[in-house]
């Protein structure tokens, strides 16, 4: 159960850590998102600018190191995320949320909120099953090997997003040779 428990926890450290810094790297972006989720609100704006990426931050970096409360926290999140998604549904459904910058575009709305309550009951149940296994902290070679793999599908995808769609239907139209 322990590889498990620990391939959950990498995955979602990942996940979160993608996030944060995709919301960084796309900081003008995610403000133009949180002042249009927050248009008569504009200082729950600015908190939730700031506050979601540094959170997810420290989720992501508390499940490599501690993973049971890193998981517990993770799962708090997700849930306070799937609430919110679910709260902003009826004025703001179809809204770009901002969730994973430019790398992932993706809509405010049921499914989303469907979303995040999945991965915050994943989280929970991988929360529990730490703490009963005693999983221990990843070494620091595989956090350093999550880091490196995790920078390089960010900047994967961020490229690919950037890419015309007419580049890539022609690219997956390519027949080889042979």
């Amino acid at each position: 159960m322990q590889p498990v428990v620990q391939l959950v926890a990498a995955s979602l450290a990942a996940m979160l850590l993608a996030a944060a810094l995709s919301k960084l790297n796309g900081r003008a972006r995610w403000a133009l998102t949180t002042t249009a989720l927050f248009p008569n609100r504009l200082r729950l704006g600015r908190v939730v600018r700031v506050l979601i990426p540094a959170v997810e931050l420290a989720a992501a970096l508390a499940i490599l190191f501690k993973p049971a409360f890193g998981l517990t926290l993770a799962a708090l999140l997700l849930l306070v995320f799937a609430v919110g998604v679910f709260w902003l549904t009826p004025e703001q459904r179809g809204t770009e949320c901002g969730c994973f910058g430019a790398l992932m575009p993706s809509r405010v709305g049921r499914t989303l909120g469907f979303r995040n309550l999945l991965l915050a009951a994943a989280a929970a149940a991988a929360a529990v099953a730490a703490l009963r296994e005693g999983v221990p902290a990843f070494r620091v070679v595989e956090v350093l090997l999550l880091l490196l793999v995790g920078i390089h599908v960010v900047v994967v995808v961020a490229e690919l997003a950037r890419l015309p769609r007419q580049t890539l239907r022609g690219a997956s139209e390519i027949r080889s040779s042979a």
